[in-house]
């Protein structure tokens, strides 16, 4: 693993970083706000699981790896069937 010094002042990546963040985070309050009043809030969050479900398990059988620092991503994998599977029935 490489050491990374850690800079004290924020370079434009990471300004942009934080501004997409935001802009994310803060489209999400928008758009729930509009879809509440169309869908119920509860179909809501259970489509925004489902969706957030399915695409993890696309990324894992991509091959790609949801491990962070070394872990293994069999539990948030084993997370996402059963709660695909818990809200199609």
């Amino acid at each position: 693993m490489r050491n990374r010094t850690v800079s004290p002042r924020m370079g434009a990546t990471d300004l942009l970083l934080i501004l997409t963040l935001s802009v994310i985070w803060g489209g999400s309050f928008f758009f729930a706000k509009i879809t509440v009043a169309e869908v119920p809030p509860l179909t809501l969050v259970f489509l925004r699981v489902d969706i957030a479900a399915a695409l993890h398990l696309v990324v894992r059988a991509a091959g790609l790896s949801m491990a962070v620092a070394g872990r293994s991503g069999a539990p948030s994998s084993a997370w996402a069937c059963s709660t695909m599977s818990f809200h199609s029935a």
